[in-house]
């Protein structure tokens, strides 16, 4: 997924995790999933920069 910032895909990540419903697989098994970061998009060229990935967040660690 593209978003404007990290905080953005942090929060949303965290969301997805945390919603309590029978077909989220992510709220079923959180410790699954890890948001990476990998680059930056440039939405006025689209061109994709790859860089190292950095861990954002861990799903089993974001619970609120």
């Amino acid at each position: 997924m593209f978003v404007a910032s990290k905080g953005i895909a942090v929060r949303m990540f965290t969301d997805e995790v945390n919603r309590s419903a029978s077909d989220n697989v992510m709220f079923s098994h959180a410790g699954d999933f890890v948001l990476f970061e990998l680059g930056l998009f440039d939405n006025v060229s689209g061109v994709f920069l790859c860089s190292d990935p950095v861990v954002l967040c861990q799903g089993g660690l974001v619970k609120v």
